[in-house]
């Protein structure tokens, strides 16, 4: 089926209808935990997710609608379809009663109304078309995650944020999941509770320190381009031990273990990818070198 952003994903969405839309929205994020995703109108409709793939509209107590005490339409059932017309013929010939028959919505869908033998309202939409809300006046206040992306791409939309130069910049994988994306800062590395992730072109002569380890995990070094050697040493935060030098070169990795000092020094300009972990990291100066 086709997706359309206009409306929630799921495939069952309840339409319930209350005298102020906006208290019951109101009452159903702070007492049940739902999130609005779309306000339409400032008392007219909204929609609000329900756990991981549920959702439901709340909708205004007008033409006939109506909730609680019993009378008139109190609540519409939306079930979306990959074909409207064949769904409202078999519903009509099983004795449905014919609300409406399927219609071209200017917000992207083609839907029919129905109603049961139990007086139950039945709305049968199929998407064609994929519309922005604010294409038919609507607020997105948080997008459907549904929406965002489709096979591992990012869906196209209006708003849509830009993607970004990675080249030169530093991004901070936290541990309770969170993601930025930074300048990488001048000078020796800046550690965070998580992974950085670097890509730092044009790499050259030595480094900005006399050596680093990382107490929190293993660091990850790939040269794209150029060349440079990696000199592990067995010593401390005071003084280098005794030195291994291991030469990277294009497309090649190496993995620095726990605990190791280590430090690079470029043979000519490189491009230089690394995964570092943190929070702590201590280095040495230049100085300790002792050249």
């Amino acid at each position: 089926m086709k997706i359309n952003r206009a409306v929630p994903p799921p495939t069952l969405v309840p339409i319930l209808s209350y005298p102020d839309v906006r208290a019951a929205v109101a009452f159903l994020t702070a007492a049940f935990g739902f999130v609005l995703r779309t306000r339409i109108g400032e008392d007219h409709r909204a929609q609000l997710a329900v756990g991981e793939d549920g959702a439901v509209i709340v909708a205004d107590a007008t033409g006939g609608r109506q909730g609680p005490p019993p009378g008139g339409v109190t609540h519409s059932i939306r079930v979306r379809v990959a074909d409207v017309d064949a769904a409202f013929a078999r519903a009509r010939d099983h004795g449905a009663v014919v609300i409406e028959a399927p219609v071209d919505r200017p917000y992207g869908e083609r839907d029919c109304t129905l109603e049961d033998p139990a007086g139950h309202r039945w709305q049968l939409a199929e998407a064609i078309a994929d519309v922005a809300p604010e294409e038919f006046g609507c607020q997105t206040v948080s997008p459907w995650p549904a929406y965002q992306s489709s096979r591992g791409q990012v869906a196209a939309t209006a708003s849509a944020p830009a993607a970004v130069t990675f080249e030169g910049r530093v991004a901070n994988l936290a541990h309770d999941g969170s993601m930025t994306i930074a300048d990488a800062p001048p000078g020796p590395p800046r550690r965070i509770d998580g992974y950085s992730i670097g890509a730092i072109p044009n790499v050259d002569g030595p480094g900005p320190h006399g050596g680093e380890m990382h107490p929190d995990g293993d660091e990850l070094l790939f040269v794209v381009s150029g060349a440079m050697d990696l000199i592990l040493d067995d010593g401390d935060e005071q003084a280098v031990g005794a030195e291994t030098t291991v030469r990277l070169g294009p497309g090649q990795a190496y993995v620095v273990p726990r605990g190791v000092w280590h430090r690079l020094e470029a043979d000519e300009p490189s491009y230089l990818v690394h995964v570092t972990p943190g929070p702590h990291g201590p280095h040495r100066p230049r100085s300790a070198l002792g050249h």
